[in-house]
This record gives structure tokens, sequence and C-alpha cells, in this order.
């Protein structure tokens, strides 16, 4: 730590058990989860804003995730050094922090938001996670000799870093597992609705085999019965609607049989009690 209060980096009392406890809340959003790690860091080292940018999975370059202040704490934007845009780009394939104790006479003419500048590139192994930068309107704030401390700081938010990629990894394949799922149980579905119609097709066929061929010849003779009965008891209405009522309910059987052929699904509707029973088509 230095004498005049500036830096205070302690190695001696890294925040590593503060951080662990950061890592393991569940938090509604990277946001807040990032938001907790950068105050966290303000006990340790003094900044007035920061950046943190992240390595793109898929493209490969440094994206904006998240700032604390108002300015986006970053070098010479215009210029792209292969990983994005800034000096971000170049310090990403550094492997220690890069420390600039005052930007004043290197950036003539510019609002000078920030005059002191630190970039700590993020590792994990031999993979690149990111670059977090930080920024104090003073200058000499950050100093080539607490670049150990700096070192520590850019390990600790790695390992943040590693875990929330993580558990990206984790909401992705979660999430394909349960599109998987859904799909796995629309299959299964469709399956024992495929099941239940060749069951129905079965029943259906015997049903119009078994009842037609008997209901053909009731509707065949109770036809005869009404032609006799004009003939024979030409006034009997009483028998006459017994005779149509016979012949249209047995007509009404052969409607239903039809209609037993035409199923395209097995859904089924209350009848009574806990019975149900397959809708027809009207």
């Amino acid at each position: 730590m230095r004498a005049g209060g500036q830096v205070m980096v302690d190695q001696n009392k890294n925040p590593l058990i503060t951080l662990a406890a950061i890592l393991q809340k569940s938090w509604e959003s990277d946001d807040q989860l990032f938001a907790a790690l950068f105050d966290l860091l303000l006990t340790a080292v003094p900044f007035e804003c920061a950046t943190l940018f992240l390595k793109d999975p898929d493209t490969g370059k440094l994206e904006h995730k998240y700032q604390v202040g108002d300015t986006v704490v970053d070098l010479i934007r215009e210029v792209s050094f292969g990983n994005g845009p800034g000096l971000s780009g170049w310090v990403a394939n550094q492997k220690e922090p890069v420390i600039l104790t005052s930007l004043k006479k290197s950036r003539p003419g510019q609002s000078n938001l920030f005059n002191s500048f630190v970039s700590l590139p993020l590792w994990s192994g031999n993979r690149l996670l990111g670059v977090m930068n930080l920024g104090h309107s003073l200058e000499g704030v950050y100093q080539e000799d607490d670049i150990a401390g700096y070192s520590l700081i850019a390990d600790q938010f790695s390992v943040a870093a590693e875990q929330l990629f993580l558990r990206k990894k984790i909401h992705i394949r979660n999430q394909e597992l349960q599109e998987s799922l859904e799909k796995l149980k629309a299959a299964q579905a469709q399956l024992v609705e495929s099941e239940r119609m060749v069951a129905i097709g079965e029943i259906t066929v015997t049903v119009n085999h078994e009842i037609n061929n008997p209901l053909t010849a009731i509707i065949g003779h109770t036809e005869l019965l009404q032609m006799k009965l004009e003939k024979l008891v030409p006034g009997d209405t009483e028998v006459k609607n017994y005779l149509e009522t016979i012949l249209n309910q047995a007509h009404r059987i052969e409607s239903i049989t039809h209609r037993l052929k035409e199923i395209e699904s097995s859904m089924s509707g209350d009848y009574c009690d806990s019975v149900r029973m397959i809708r027809l088509s009207e």
C-alpha cells in the first residue's frame, strides 16, 4: 500500500472471501454481479471510472459489457488492434497490466476525463477472457511499482469472468436441454396418439362390420313392414309411428358408424362422472 493513500492494493489482505461470496450468490442480472464486483474492487484500488470488456466467444472480439461512470475508459478508440478497437485491443494480448501514470502530455487538447490509467488483461490459463480498465482524474494514482497488486486483482476478476462464462454455457445448455425435453414430450405424445388412433381404427372396422350387417337387415325389413302396413292396415297410425321411430333410430346408428370412419384424433370429452368418450365430428 502506498503511504500517500492513493493506491490501496494490499496483497496481504486480498478480498478472496468476499469475492467467493459474491460469486456464490444468485444475481438477477449480469449488471448486478458486475456492480458488486466493482464495489469490492473500490475497497482495494481507487478509480473514478471503469470499463469492463469481455471477449465474445463467437466473434473473438472484445465487447463492452459494463462501466462505472459516464466515461468509457479506453484510449485511441479510433484504432483497431485485432481484438477490438482502442488500447484494450492491444492490451488483450499482454499478460501483465499496462499502467500509465499520467496522460496530460500524451493527450494534448483533450478533455482529460481521466489522467491516470491502468488496463488489466483477464486471462484463464492460455485463454483470453477480457480486459478491465480503470481511470482516475488525478495523475500518479497508478504506479508501476504496484504491478504485482494489479496482477492479483486481474487474477481475481478473471475468476469472476470465467464463472460468468460458465454460467452462460450452463444457461445455454439448460435451454437446449429444455427444448430437447419439450420435443421429446411432443414426440411421445404424437406416438401415443398414433397408437391410440391405430387402436380406434381397428375398433371402427370391427364395429362397422358387426353392426352394419344386422343394421342393414333391420332397415330393410322395417321399410318392407311400412309398405305392407299401408296395404293391410291403411289407417293404423300408431304402428306406422312405431315403424318410423325404428327406422329413424336405425338410420341414426348408421350415421354414427359412418362418422366413426372419419375420426381424426382421439380427443375425448366428459360423459358422466369419471367416464370419458371420444368426440365424433358432426
